[in-house]
């Protein structure tokens, strides 16, 4: 099937189901959005490849639609979530083993979380922890969370004196509540006693042996790891004792497939029995999950007991094993372990391998994929294997850090923009090679830096691949706040479709000098405004130039600063950019708007009432550089006079 124009519409995201929630991943790509480029570019039986496999929505999604699947990550993590999602599983043998290890280690794990009131003994469900310092003059305790504060400043409660303590200077925790719930049922919160500080004092004490494979971190201040930091830093004494005895008895699992179920749920609990998650007064049940980029233990904590995450994401995961056993084609999925097994394959085969793509030349034979969804590394903006240190270490699987695709703001890594810039030439380069002629890729981006952007552009187009076309795809899940926000600045991705046409030509340069250049993204900065009402963000102006550079060819351009350039004409204020500074709110009048509100009125003579179906026909007929934001299009809706006819699909 050769497929001739591209698709050249924004989506509409959906939710991810039930299978995409059972493991955490960064920068997940919306499922339905990659079901519909797949089915777009291929058909039945095709080869999908994605060489960043990331949490295996390509490869899921191909196999959905009865495609082949292939997909190479260096993450070992990558490969454990995708091959756990997709494979068959016995509910029953699953439940048993789950029974089995409850029964070994369920009591020993709550006996560590005991605690006493009145002669009766409970297990806690929380412990809330508040980190300390010590002021550099009298050396008195300084406790983050409830120390009085001048300003960014502590008031040493001794001495009086305004002290500044970061992360590095955090000298330890005191526990200051401890949640559990009495034979009513009834969630009771108390200050620790006596007992339960002497119990603590013991588990600190006692000689134990830690499941952590590997217990380095890299020293990267961006992600908050500090110099000589571990993963055993991130957990109290308590919790890595009970996860190290839930590892043991993983390891112990003899059935393949089964154990890798389990190792799912437990790297998918680990964070949740971390100090990363922050202390929320409100909390009902369970806890917030891990949600702050990087390794930032709250000034006031949590210590989940371990047992409850471990048995809450059994649960989970199990409801996710099952909804994906539900889909019509699961049975006809089966995994491979070679090329030629896949291509043999008379049903929707995966090949899932932990392998650097920058060399897919032993795997995979020139001209003989179909089609590439991919989602390479977006410069410096999400360090996968290093977030990932928090699961990898507590597996025995290799990790090449040396290998990753990455700028890092680690000066023990040595990855910088031209590594990155030689590694995305490389997996570029592969991706030509085994695309069939006339076959399609498609590639997800999102980065605000011109530099990261001309490096992942320069590559496509080097590798001799002919870009047609550049689609802005809002995200997957919108924030309550930029759906009810018009002008909000929600951030999606760009995604690039390119073709296999050529035989390895390169392109003659074309490229702007950078007066010319300068020139260029006032012009299209003071346009983006003014269509978008007199105010624009930094990410609208962004995307519209990256847009628009790829629609006028313009695949060189040199490294600059956006906000500096905008600053010469433009006002920047309370996060947008103005014309005029005495703008306070969005021209509803504006073009934008006129546009949107034009399609709601006749979505509503065509009988279109539903928000979701007119959001579409929205992105259907606004698309490309002026792409609306979702709370733009919900902002028309809400306030054009026939909205009592409209379903909130986001109630």
């Amino acid at each position: 099937m050769i497929v001739k124009s591209p698709i050249k519409k924004t989506l509409v995201a959906e939710s991810h189901p039930s299978y995409y929630r059972m493991h955490k991943y960064w920068a997940r790509k919306p499922a339905n959005i990659v079901n519909a480029y797949i089915n777009h570019y291929t058909k039945e039986g095709d080869i999908v490849l994605d060489p960043f496999l990331g949490s295996g929505v390509t490869a899921i999604e191909s196999l959905l639609l009865k495609r082949k699947a292939i997909g190479f990550d260096i993450n070992p993590m990558s490969k454990k979530i995708t091959c756990s999602s997709i494979s068959n599983f016995d509910k029953e043998e699953l439940q048993t083993t789950f029974d089995f290890i409850s029964s070994q280690i369920r009591e020993k794990i709550n006996s560590l979380f005991e605690t006493e009131i009145n002669g009766l003994k409970f297990v806690a469900s929380h412990f809330v922890w508040e980190r300390y310092g010590s002021c550099p003059t009298c050396k008195s305790k300084i406790y983050l969370f409830s120390s009085e504060k001048d300003g960014r400043r502590y008031v040493c409660s001794n001495c009086k004196e305004l002290v500044s303590i970061n992360s590095s200077m955090v000298l330890g925790d005191r526990m200051i509540e401890v949640w559990y719930y009495n034979n009513s049922g009834d969630k009771i919160i108390k200050k620790p006693n006596t007992k339960d500080l002497k119990r603590y004092k013991k588990i600190i004490n006692c000689n134990t042996n830690s499941a952590l494979n590997n217990n380095f971190m890299f020293e990267n201040k961006r992600i908050l790891v500090n110099k000589s930091m571990k993963i055993e830093d991130l957990f109290t004494k308590r919790n890595l004792i009970a996860i190290s005895m839930i590892k043991d008895q993983i390891d112990l699992i003899e059935n393949k497939k089964i154990k890798t179920v389990f190792e799912l749920v437990f790297s998918s609990s680990i964070a949740q029995s971390s100090k990363l998650i922050p202390y929320r007064n409100s909390l009902s049940s369970g806890g917030p999950a891990w949600t702050v980029s990087g390794f930032w233990i709250p000034k006031k904590h949590f210590e989940i007991n371990a047992w409850n995450n471990f048995k809450n994401r059994f649960n989970s995961i199990l409801k996710g094993k099952y909804d994906f056993s539900q889909k019509e084609c699961f049975s006809e999925i089966e995994e491979v372990l070679s090329w030629d097994e896949l291509e043999g394959s008379n049903k929707s085969a995966s090949l899932i391998m932990v392998k650097d793509s920058k060399n897919m030349k032993p795997i995979i034979p020139s001209n003989s994929i179909n089609y590439i969804f991919t989602d390479p590394p977006y410069g410096d903006n999400v360090p996968y294997l290093e977030y990932s240190a928090i699961w990898n270490s507590w597996f025995n699987d290799e990790v090449k850090f040396e290998d990753e695709i990455i700028i890092s703001d680690s000066n023990e890594r040595e990855k910088g923009f031209e590594d990155y810039r030689y590694g995305l030439n490389k997996v570029f380069e592969e991706c030509f090679r085994v695309l069939k002629p006339k076959s399609w890729i498609s590639i997800t981006f999102n980065n605000k830096n011109f530099e990261v952007w001309n490096a992942l552009i320069k590559s496509i187009v080097l590798s001799g691949l002919t870009i047609k076309n550049a689609v802005y795809q809002i995200p997957a899940v919108i924030p309550a706040k930029a759906q009810l926000s018009k002008g909000g600045s929600s951030v999606g991705d760009i995604i690039i479709n390119a073709q296999k046409i050529s035989s390895n030509k390169k392109i003659n340069e074309k490229k702007l000098d950078l007066d010319k250049f300068k020139s260029f993204i006032k012009k299209l900065s003071r346009k983006c405004i003014l269509y978008r009402g007199g105010m624009a963000t930094t990410d609208q102006i962004n995307r519209s130039i990256i847009i628009k550079l790829i629609e006028k060819k313009i695949y060189y351009f040199d490294k600059i600063d956006l906000n500096s350039i905008l600053k010469e004409d433009l006002f920047f204020d309370k996060g947008f950019w103005k014309i005029d500074k005495d703008i306070s709110e969005i021209n509803i009048e504006s073009p934008l708007f006129k546009e949107i509100k034009k399609i709601v009125i006749n979505c509503w003579d065509k009988g279109i009432y539903d928000k979701k179906n007119i959001i579409k026909e929205v992105f259907n007929n606004i698309n490309g550089s002026n792409a609306p934001e979702l709370g733009d299009i919900i902002f028309v809706i809400d306030s054009t006079p026939e909205t009592g006819k409209t379903l909130n699909i986001f109630d």
